[in-house]
């Protein structure tokens, strides 16, 4: 197992410093907003090792990573993320509601310790084998609530049980690297050129520039020269779309020219949902979570995986369908999606948000195509943003 002791001293160095801009009382669970922020960028930072876009690269953070501000020096923010302190441009790092939006539409319900020493065991049982000891602020995935035992998943993939008491909620985000080649933690393949802005775009390939526009990719998926248009009340244009919550966002959205495009429109369901030859269009995507499993799907996969390639959009649906097929969870797609501790999406609001506004029809086609068979994962029951064991697909990993 691979130590975690210098992750946690990192991230307790980052909290105590933290405490000293904010002194006094300890910060409620909304106010940690204030000084976390989430890279907004659509194609991930590169963090410098000071406030100057000609320094050097101190690591990089892939986009709704997350990094606790330090100060602020002009236009640019000291911060830690993870083992690396460095300096990020402000405007790529999104802090308060917004950051807060974000971290429900690319975080993961996970569990942070309360302090040193909480032992992870082997099994949920007090005498079981403890796999090793946590320090304070560690942070875990949360896979499933055993009331006074929970269990989790380390970075490296690692499937271990806390007691209840030892953590607290949190929401667990991508943390920077100083590995070139990945893209923030979760480890998408790439290469640096220091010499451009600190905008990075991270390829699916082994190349990767950073620019101040939205990313070029040049390897599969590509992107087309207009955003999906959906004819619900949310429209997509070629600029990102325009979140409730102030602030914007001003950088430009990706245009997907990945095969298949689908430009004709869906089929109105009326009745229980019959699949034609045309992709479902995003118009009949608004509703609540009384919605049909084609429309529940499409939108969780638009929240987990909506800047994802197709086959990391059908991955998801093929997570979703296997629990489904699966004895050790619930036999139908909504029950699946809203099972207690499991998509952050569903307890947040961000599904019901999706189902309201309405989806793009590449997320309807990657859930039709779920439910229709097409698996790319195997019999994968869980994803996460980590790079630890499993299949890696984009930004995410399954296993």
């Amino acid at each position: 197992m691979k130590s975690t002791k210098g992750k946690a001293a990192g991230c307790a160095l980052a909290v105590g410093a933290v405490f000293m801009m904010f002194p006094g009382t300890a910060l409620a669970a909304d106010e940690v907003w204030n000084y976390r922020g989430v890279v907004d960028s659509l194609s991930g930072v590169v963090i410098r090792t000071a406030a100057s876009e000609s320094s050097g690269v101190a690591g990089y953070l892939q986009t709704g990573g997350t990094a606790d501000v330090i100060e602020a020096e002009g236009d640019w923010y000291l911060v830690v993320s993870g083992d690396v302190t460095g300096y990020i441009k402000s405007e790529y790092l999104a802090l308060g509601d917004t950051a807060e939006y974000l971290a429900g539409v690319y975080g993961y319900e996970g569990v942070e310790t309360y302090w040193d020493g909480v032992a992870l065991f082997s099994e949920p049982d007090a005498n079981s084998s403890i796999v090793y000891e946590a320090d304070a602020y560690e942070q875990f995935v949360l896979l499933e609530d055993e009331g006074s035992w929970l269990k989790v998943q380390d970075e490296d993939g690692a499937v271990l049980y806390v007691p209840a008491e030892g953590v607290r909620d949190t929401v667990v985000m991508a943390k920077a690297t100083t590995d070139s080649t990945m893209g923030g933690s979760t480890g998408t393949s790439g290469s640096q050129d220091s010499s451009s802005s600190d905008a990075a775009v991270y390829d699916s390939g082994s190349t990767e520039s950073y620019e101040t526009e939205a990313p070029v990719y040049e390897t599969e998926p590509t992107y087309e020269t207009e955003a999906p248009v959906n004819e619900t009340e949310s429209t997509y244009e070629t600029e990102a779309p325009v979140y409730e919550t102030e602030p914007t966002y001003e950088t430009e959205a990706p245009v997907y020219e990945t095969e298949p495009t689908y430009e004709t429109e869906a089929p109105v369901y009326e009745t229980e949902p019959t699949y034609e030859t045309e992709a479902p269009d995003s118009g009949s995507s608004s509703g609540t979570s009384s919605g049909s499993d084609l429309d529940l799907l499409a939108a969780l996969i638009y929240c987990e995986a909506g800047n994802q390639s197709r086959e990391g959009m059908v991955a998801v649906g093929a997570v979703v369908m296997n629990r489904v097929a699966s004895s050790s969870f619930p036999n139908s797609i909504s029950e699946v999606i809203y099972q207690s501790g499991q998509f952050t999406p569903a307890s947040s609001g961000t599904l019901s948000q999706a189902l309201a506004n309405g989806v793009p029809s590449s997320c309807y086609e990657a859930a039709q195509a779920a439910m229709n068979g097409e698996n790319p994962v195997g019999d994968a029951l869980y994803f996460n943003a980590g790079s630890g064991q499993g299949m890696q697909i984009g930004d995410h990993q399954f296993y």
